[in-house]
């Protein structure tokens, strides 16, 4: 009898072994998973927090774009071009100040052939060559504040340094080089900009924008003509300014408009701009109508990682003939294409950097162009 209780005994605690086995030691509670809120198509709205290197604002009502929510993190390092190029707006209460260092190069030949020319090949008479090259280096302030939920004023303040130099009847005899610079204030510009639509998954953002051009800088029609004979034309005279400019001299309204369509990590961008320039009365010279411009432009930004974008613009202008008392004056009417590259580079939460350069498509467009900026960003109320 004691042998059958002690085998019933031994089988129960078999059964119990093998039973516990079975089942899994319970985990501690701190190594349980996160629960997960559920998948949807929105993303959430982002609470209070410390400024993004991107201008990705801290509320609901102070998204780049409007009051769109916050965008994933692969699309950020492109705003900061997209802000430069007037395609997203700052939220209101926020400030940018833009420190900015532009350069460009221009360079043109001028053949002229005192004789004659046969065919195309044979030149009877004196060829006289002259080669001009401008260089303009600007450095400038560029400053950004969202007045209010889709409004934000801008200024930009310049600083002009101009260097021209003309080499003159190149390869003849009478060859002579002309060097002139100058440096003082550019032209002052403010503008505001105005976000008239949302856009939509099916259809693009718009804003539209009014810029103002005073003309704060050395004006090319207050500088002294002076009256010097043409190298190797015996004879002949031409007028040049003693100094060169660092302005236009009139003031301009330009109105325009951009269209941004949002397709991460890519964001496309379009627009125009048409400038009024405003007549003026000078002595000595009468009624100046300078010829108004437009220009369209159109661009590409794509997010290489969450600190790096890269940016692609095609800028196309065009300018009309200026006019002197009713009367069209000669070689005044152009166009200038110029095709861009640019990066931006996220070195802190408030801080990025800007790089680009760019080539001049057409003969009257700059030969090369370099822009370096770098936007600071705060939360002033």
């Amino acid at each position: 009898m004691g042998r059958a209780w002690l085998g019933l005994a031994l089988l129960v605690c078999t059964i119990c072994s093998t039973v516990y086995a079975q089942e899994p030691l319970p985990q501690p509670p701190e190594e349980l998973p996160v629960p997960q809120p559920p998948i949807t198509n929105e993303q959430p709205q982002p609470g209070p927090r410390e400024p993004q290197p991107l201008v990705t604002p801290a509320s609901p009502q102070a998204a780049p774009i409007g009051a769109e929510p916050e965008r994933p993190k692969s699309q950020k390092p492109i705003d900061q071009l997209l802000l430069q190029r007037g395609a997203i707006l700052l939220p209101p209460g926020w400030l940018q100040v833009e420190p900015s260092f532009d350069y460009l190069k221009f360079s043109t030949d001028r053949l002229n052939i005192n004789g004659l020319s046969l065919f195309e090949a044979i030149v009877i008479g004196e060829i006289r060559a002259d080669k001009v090259t401008r260089e303009v280096a600007t450095a400038a302030i560029n400053l950004r504040y969202g007045l209010m939920n889709r409004l934000q004023i801008e200024a930009r303040i310049p600083y002009v340094y101009r260097h021209d130099r003309e080499l003159l009847a190149v390869g003849t005899q009478n060859e002579a080089e002309r060097n002139v610079d100058n440096q003082a204030l550019g032209d002052v510009e403010g503008s505001l900009v105005w976000q008239a639509y949302l856009g939509s998954d099916s259809s693009p953002a718009v804003l539209l924008r009014l810029r103002g051009r005073s003309r704060t800088g050395k004006d090319p029609f207050t500088i002294p003509v002076e009256q010097i004979p043409v190298q190797g034309a015996q004879g002949q005279v031409r007028s040049q300014l003693t100094d060169v400019p660092t302005g236009n001299g009139y003031w301009s309204v330009a109105p325009g408009f951009t269209m941004v369509w949002r397709t991460d990590p890519v964001v496309l961008f379009a627009g125009a701009n048409y400038s009024i320039n405003l007549e003026r009365t000078i002595g000595g010279l009468g009624r100046l109508e300078p010829g108004d411009n437009w220009d369209i432009f159109l661009g590409l930004n794509f997010a290489v990682s969450e600190k790096l974008g890269i940016n692609m613009t095609a800028v196309d202008s065009n300018f009309a003939t200026t006019r002197v008392n009713g009367v069209k004056q000669p070689n005044t009417a152009f166009n200038s294409g110029v095709l861009s590259i640019g990066t931006s580079i996220v070195l802190s939460s408030t801080r990025t950097l800007l790089i680009s350069v760019g080539k001049g498509l057409t003969e009257e467009s700059p030969d090369f162009q370099f822009s370096i900026s770098l936007p600071l960003t705060f939360h002033v109320f």
